[in-house]
């Protein structure tokens, strides 16, 4: 690509969506991706596409009375809604102004990002490899992201994509079996439950690949489940620990979500429709965590040398489902079911491609990542939107 400022933007910010892990602790962790974000604010402003869409004021707004509603409830805090807040804004803005660089198109975009994930795939299976020697056991891959589970959700809607411009075009094979292989080699929960998804939503396209497509995603999760450990320690542990109510001798990815799925009950049980507020669920957890059956063993863990392991996922409840309900109440999550039906696409053409691909990231999102604006978030949040907006033109009357 030619070298000129609108290239630039396009691809820093792609790039910055695996940046997560570029982290510094400052206090607070400080994601390198906002400095790169406040300089191109500015070469957004000089290209004259800097503009704050009418939906967003409408977020805004959302976003203010949740807040209200922690603070008269006196479940939240100025500054814990305040934080999230101003991030949320401040990243739904950047994209909105980054997808005016292509008249808000998402297809070059996704098409950049989809290129990237093959690079990241390809960089975190050589990462895997020459571990190997060192370690003993295949490590799981994760790139450059900070954990698998976060490779696995960035990276599951370029798997999509890819096969289904290789189905339909015969393209982008490459780019599949290499983000396929990453997918299954970060042997990630999160990973495989979104790839089940995928294959789900790709096969319920029509009744009659649907009823094939069952068995193919059948077998599939069997062959997981059978062929990695990991997986099925995770899956049955997490069945057994939501059945019983307990995360006694649970492993740490169960104990983070089982605890957050048992304290945002208990904040439900009070506050139902509206939770305690956004930004609320760190004091959510400290209320209620204590009360969690088998904690007592994880208080005793050193988390980073500065927390006990039961403080894990505290502040974003490890699912953002269940930060979600916690913060918003079944109200929050009947407007986010609602974005999501009213910026639904036709199937056919890339954009219902890449709009597909986006409702496999917002399965995983749910599912696992609790953050409200994660580098990738607006950047697949904005492809939903916009794809949703194409609407193919209507059939010229018969003659």
């Amino acid at each position: 690509m030619i070298a000129t400022p609108k290239n630039y933007l396009l691809i820093s910010t792609v790039v910055s969506l695996f940046s997560s892990a570029a982290v510094i602790d400052v206090g607070i962790g400080f994601q390198v991706c906002y400095a790169l974000m406040a300089v191109n604010f500015l070469l957004f402003a000089w290209m004259g596409v800097v503009h704050f869409r009418r939906g967003m004021w409408l977020l805004a707004g959302a976003l203010l009375v949740s807040g209200a509603v922690g603070w008269f409830q006196h479940t939240n805090t100025a500054t814990l809604f305040a934080k999230q807040f101003a991030g949320i804004l401040v990243s739904a803005f950047y994209f909105s102004c980054y997808y005016r660089l292509t008249g808000d198109d998402p297809t070059q975009p996704f098409r950049l990002y989809v290129r990237a994930a093959y690079y990241a795939s390809m960089l975190g299976i050589v990462i895997v490899f020459l571990r190997l020697p060192f370690e003993g056991e295949l490590p799981r891959l994760q790139s450059v992201l900070p954990e698998p589970a976060i490779f696995a959700l960035v990276t599951l809607p370029a798997a999509y994509y890819c096969l289904d411009r290789y189905r339909q075009e015969r393209t982008c094979g490459r780019e599949l079996a290499a983000i396929g292989a990453a997918l299954v080699l970060s042997r990630s929960s999160v990973g495989y439950l979104g790839l089940l998804f995928l294959l789900t939503l790709f096969f319920a396209r029509s009744w009659r690949r649907a009823l094939g497509g069952l068995a193919v995603v059948a077998g599939v999760g069997a062959s997981l489940y059978a062929a990695s450990a990991d997986f099925r320690v995770r899956l049955d542990d997490t069945v057994r620990a939501a059945g019983a109510g307990t995360v006694e001798d649970a492993n740490l990815s169960t104990f983070a979500l089982v605890s957050n799925a048992l304290v945002t009950t208990r904040v439900l049980s009070v506050h139902p429709w509206a939770g305690n507020g956004l930004g609320s669920h760190l004091l959510s957890h400290s209320v209620y965590i204590g009360d969690v059956p088998g904690v007592a063993q994880f208080e005793e863990m050193v988390l980073h040398d500065r927390y006990t392991m039961d403080q894990l996922n505290a502040a974003d409840a490890n699912s953002l489902l269940l930060r979600l309900l916690s913060e918003t109440g079944v109200l929050g999550v009947v407007l986010v079911a609602g974005f999501i039906w009213r910026y639904r696409a036709p199937a056919g053409g890339e954009a219902g491609v890449i709009h597909a691909a986006v409702l496999v990231y917002f399965f995983a999102k749910l599912l696992r990542a609790g953050h409200y604006f994660s580098p990738e978030q607006f950047f697949f949040v904005f492809a939903y939107c916009l794809t949703g907006l194409c609407r193919p033109a209507p059939r010229e009357a018969a003659a």
